[in-house]
Parts: C-alpha cells; sequence; structure tokens
C-alpha cells in the first residue's frame, strides 16, 4: 500500500481512498486555546509529521490563509502525532480515517471543524512488469470492498 500520488516508476497503481485530514487536539488545550477561525491556528503550536512538511501550508491555503511557514514539533508516526495532540503538545493534522476512536472517545476533538482533501491518496501497487499473484488481486479487492462499506471510498 503507497501512500502519496501513483508516482513510483514501473508499478501499476490500484487507487484506494483520498484522504481527508481535519486539525485535532486534545480537548484540554482547545478549552486553553480557544480556536475560532482557521486564522486562529497560526499561533498555535503546530504538529507535524515528518513525511508531510507542507500538510499545514496546505491545509492554510486551502482555506485561503496566507501564512509563511514555520517548522512546527515534527513526528515520524500519526500513532506518535496523536499522542503527543493527547498530551496537549499541540494541533496536528490527522487523517480521519485514523483518529475515529479517540474523536469518539473524546481524548481528540476537532481544533476546528475545516476537514480538507490532502494531496496524499493511498494505492495498492503491483510491479508492472508482472502478471498480479492472485492473492494479491484477492487483498485488493477486499481492501477496496472494505474502504467502501466504511464509507471511506
Amino acid at each position: 500500500i503507497h501512500v502519496g500520488k501513483p508516482d513510483w516508476p514501473d508499478s501499476h497503481f490500484r487507487f484506494l481512498m483520498r484522504e481527508h485530514v481535519v486539525p485535532v487536539c486534545s480537548p484540554q488545550f482547545l478549552k486553553e486555546n480557544p480556536i475560532r477561525t482557521p486564522e486562529a491556528l497560526i499561533s498555535m503550536p503546530l504538529l507535524e509529521m515528518a513525511s508531510r512538511p507542507e500538510a499545514w501550508q496546505h491545509w492554510f491555503s486551502t482555506l485561503g490563509v496566507k501564512r509563511s511557514h514555520r517548522e512546527g514539533m515534527r513526528f515520524e508516526q500519526f500513532m506518535h502525532v496523536s499522542q503527543a495532540c493527547i498530551a496537549g503538545l499541540g494541533v496536528a493534522l490527522m487523517p480521519l480515517f485514523l483518529i475515529q476512536a479517540e474523536l469518539q472517545e473524546g481524548t481528540l476533538v476537532k481544533a476546528i471543524d475545516r476537514a480538507i482533501e490532502s494531496r496524499s491518496s493511498y494505492y495498492f501497487v503491483t510491479p508492472a512488469n508482472r502478471q498480479p499473484h492472485p492473492a494479491a488481486t484477492r487483498l485488493s479487492d477486499w481492501l477496496s470492498a472494505e474502504i467502501e462499506a466504511a464509507g471511506l471510498a
């Protein structure tokens, strides 16, 4: 499974799903730092994924907010980003499908309810120069069905 753009050479890509991200934080952080507009986030500590250094800039520009880039605390894994948010270290852009449980439990809240489509999508990737293995085809079909059933397609 590849996250990003269908840009691996000599590969066949089967689109699985788009990704929508939303700014989230802990309920206590939001209580201490009321956020009413996207512009209010500019002065907040913004947590980042190391693999997505321009995610915040994309979020702001999609909403028409002018902001010069300033780096925030960076993490390698989404799990670490969500834990940093839960600990009250700041606000992070998180894929909605990854944080459904935390939102339902209330350990994370939307800092502002402005989800956008990120620049990343999810693909099932196989080598272009080989016939797909039947097991890979079944897995790809199953993933697509699960994503559709979950309403993520």
